[in-house]
Parts: C-alpha cells; structure tokens; sequence
C-alpha cells in the first residue's frame, strides 16, 4: 500500500512545535519494513528544516477511491539529497498511477494534475517507529505495529 499510487503526505514538526504538511511524491519500504524512502518537494524548505530540527515524520498514505489509510511514525528522518535516477524513475511510475486513480475516482484531467509535480525533489529516509490504521471508521488510529 505505501509503495502504490495512494494519496501521501508527510507531516513535520520543528523545534518550533508548529506542524507543517507536505506531499510525497513516491515512497519506497526498505529493509524488511524497517526504513521508508520517500520523495519530497525540493522547494519545500520547511519540511526539510523540520526533518533536520526533529528528525520526525508522520507518514500518511490513502487509497484514492476507497479512503483505506495507513499512518506511519519516522523518526531518525534524515534528507538524504537530491532524488537520484533510480528514484525519478519510481517516482514516475508513482506519478502516473496516482493521477490515474484521482481520475478514475473524480474524473480529473490527468494532465492538469501532472502540473502538480514539483520540478525537483529530494530524498528523505527514515526508521519506522510504530504504524496506525488511519481508515475513517471504528478501527481509525488502532496500532498495526
């Protein structure tokens, strides 16, 4: 589920204590479901402060056309630079499924929802410290850990 074209986006919170919320752009499980890798707007210098600050994420990935959801608790959270190759190329794979799911659900263009990809993203890596069923109903925020 993490790993397929669901609605994800990553939450930040800096020294600060305020939060902040981004879009990811492709996420890959690493290490047996230890570690996740995911792709963040190179622009967005507040997640990536944030992510150096605190070194903590909230993960949250949504199946488009079902809501069935997934939240995910990083920590040790580490920009890992600029998206590599390999990376742009899972991203695209990410990319296409994701705007086809919007537009099978709500019928959306899938070209003008290609305009919402940023034009650089970086890397961002982290431990995986407990994982949440954030689907909207009775179970919404019981532990899968």
């Amino acid at each position: 589920m993490l790993e397929g074209p669901a609605s994800t986006i990553v939450g930040t919170v800096g020294a600060s204590g305020i939060p902040h919320a981004s879009r990811a752009w492709g996420t890959w499980v690493l290490l047996h479901g230890t570690r996740l890798r995911f792709l963040l707007p190179a622009s967005d210098a507040r997640a990536c402060a944030d992510i150096a600050e605190t070194g903590r994420v909230a993960f949250t990935a949504t199946i488009v056309d079902t809501l069935r959801s997934v939240q995910v608790k990083g920590v040790d959270a580490r920009v890992e630079g600029p998206a590599t190759a390999e990376d742009r190329v899972l991203h695209e794979g990410y990319a296409a499924g994701f705007f086809r799911a919007v537009h099978d659900t709500d019928g959306s263009d899938v070209a003008a929802l290609r305009n919402m990809i940023p034009a650089a993203l970086v890397a961002v890596e982290c431990e995986v410290a407990a994982v949440f069923d954030q689907t909207p109903g009775p179970t919404a925020g019981a532990s899968l850990t």
